[in-house]
């Protein structure tokens, strides 16, 4: 018998709101990947940290113009890909 393989997504995103991705986006970020059962993982320059996690979000220092990694693991990870691409394409909200 095989084992099944997790479901794997990779999307690369910029950051162009002009704060970053301080506390209220990662937060953001964090409230919307816990809405989902796969595991979101968030890198920049070689570190990844735990999506569903702001403190480890805002460890990466992620500032306007940095170029990130999204990569989600599980059954529904193509949908947190999209809805938290989807929070970048918006700024977060900010003008």
């Amino acid at each position: 018998m095989r084992a099944h393989k997790p479901m794997e997504h990779v999307k690369k995103v910029k950051v162009a709101n002009r704060l970053g991705l301080h506390a209220r986006a990662a937060a953001q970020i964090a409230k919307t990947a816990m809405d989902f059962d796969s595991d979101l993982y968030i890198s920049l320059d070689g570190k990844e940290v735990d999506g569903k996690n702001l403190l480890s979000i805002l460890s990466l220092g992620a500032g306007t113009g940095a170029e990130i990694v999204l990569r989600a693991v599980g059954e529904d990870s193509a949908e947190l890909i999209e809805a938290v691409s989807k929070l970048f394409s918006l700024r977060f909200g900010e003008i």
